[in-house]
C-alpha cells in the first residue's frame, strides 16, 4: 500500500524572505524620505525666519517713516541691520 503523502517544499522559507526583504526596503526608503524631509524643514524654517526679520524691518521703518521722515527712517533700519535683536 502506498501512503499519499506531501514532501515539503522550501516555500515557507522563500517567501519569510521575500517579506523580511520587502521590510527592510520599506524601513530603509522610509529612513530616507524621513532624512530628506528634515532637511526640507530646516531649510524652510530659515527661509521663514529671514522672511519674518524682513517684515520687522519693514515694519519698523514704516512706522518710523511715519513718524520721523525718510532720514530717521533710514538711519533706524541700519541700526536694525547692526543689531537685528537690539543687542
Amino acid at each position: 500500500m502506498e501512503e499519499d503523502t506531501t514532501q515539503s517544499t522550501p516555500m515557507g522559507r522563500v517567501w519569510t524572505m521575500v517579506l523580511l526583504s520587502a521590510l527592510f526596503v520599506f524601513g530603509v526608503s522610509w529612513f530616507w524620505h524621513w532624512s530628506e524631509m528634515r532637511t526640507i524643514e530646516k531649510r524652510n524654517t530659515k527661509e521663514s525666519a529671514k522672511i519674518q526679520a524682513n517684515i520687522a524691518y519693514l515694519t519698523e521703518y514704516r512706522d518710523v517713516l511715519r513718524e520721523k521722515g525718510v532720514g530717521e527712517a533710514k538711519v533706524r533700519i541700519e541700526q536694525l541691520r547692526k543689531a537685528p535683536y537690539g543687542i
